[in-house]
């Protein structure tokens, strides 16, 4: 075979060796390019199921809460705070006030962590003996509201069950609960003030008010062991 021979016959194969790769290439490209396109679509399919499984456990909160989606978006995250003592009922009026209006100096300087009340070993008046105290403080994004109303003075049972649980007392002890919330547009310093407000009512004998409006406010009550409420007794 000649030169020219050899020639017109490899030419045919190696055009189609070329031929079948360049098919293969091209083949393997849209291999993966649909490959890409089926992960792009499971991505967004994810997100789109996220997104709606999101949406409808907001709209279950705000049901749950019994709140507008443009009230939640205004109001929350929530700045909470609880406070219990409970003590031998003639100890309560005169060492609860003057742990209040001490808790309302701390938090004018420090904010709403780490409140002592003045309760602590080392403090200028540490507690007396024989009382329990407890204060809880939190920023709550998601959280209910203490006040299930748009205004009023009146907390309902379930709020202070909330707040404080199944609190139990002894036959000889009585208690005190304050609750304390703000939204996110007001200074949690306010709180100061609330605190010498309800010190103030507590030196005048009262037993139990509150005042909020707009997811912001105050509550107090004092539990004797035989009064309702006590050891759970109002849920």
């Amino acid at each position: 075979m000649t030169y020219t021979g050899m020639f017109f016959f490899i030419l045919p194969a190696a055009v189609l060796v070329w031929g079948w790769r360049a098919y293969r290439r091209l083949r393997n490209h849209e291999a993966a390019l649909r490959l890409r396109e089926e992960e792009v679509e499971r991505y967004e399919l994810a997100r789109l199921l996220e997104r709606e499984s999101a949406e409808r456990e907001h709209a279950a909160m705000l049901i749950r809460m019994d709140v507008s989606d443009r009230w939640f978006r205004h109001a929350w995250p929530l700045t909470q705070v609880s406070l219990m003592w409970a003590g031998p009922p003639v100890a309560v009026s005169s060492a609860v006030p003057a742990a209040l209006r001490y808790a309302a100096g701390e938090i004018s300087r420090n904010g709403i962590t780490n409140i002592t009340c003045g309760c602590t070993e080392d403090a200028a008046r540490p507690l007396q003996p024989g009382f329990l105290w407890q204060t809880v403080s939190r920023v709550t994004e998601n959280g209910p509201s203490f006040f299930t109303d748009g205004c009023g003075d009146s907390i309902k049972a379930s709020v202070w069950h909330r707040a404080f649980g199944r609190t139990l007392m002894s036959d000889s002890q009585a208690r005190v609960d304050i609750i304390l919330q703000v939204t996110r547009h007001m200074p949690v310093e306010i709180f100061s003030a609330w605190l010498c407000c309800i010190a103030d009512q507590l030196d005048e004998g009262m037993t139990d008010d509150g005042h909020y409006d707009d997811d912001s406010g105050w509550g107090f009550r004092i539990l004797l062991p035989d009064s309702p409420g006590a050891n759970g007794s109002d849920l």
